[in-house]
């Protein structure tokens, strides 16, 4: 919850931290937490896992643009 909370109520810092590969690649745990703490409770369940997937997706996605953007990949 403080994660989302984060990055709705400080956009510029979350988006700052979320530049740079080395703070950024906590948040794929939190998306792989958030989808194990809701796997089995019904259809809610579902949809957050659901979203839990496709937010990692996008962390994913942003993690490699970020990483051939600064160079950083070896």
């Amino acid at each position: 919850m403080l994660f989302f909370a984060k990055a709705m109520m400080s956009w510029r810092a979350f988006i700052d931290e979320m530049s740079s590969p080395t703070t950024a690649s906590p948040a794929g745990l939190i998306f792989m937490t958030m989808a194990l703490a809701f796997v089995g409770k019904g259809d809610a369940g579902e949809m957050f896992v659901l979203l839990a997937a496709f937010l990692h997706l996008v962390l994913v996605a942003w993690f490699i643009y970020m990483s051939i953007a600064y160079q950083t990949m070896p």
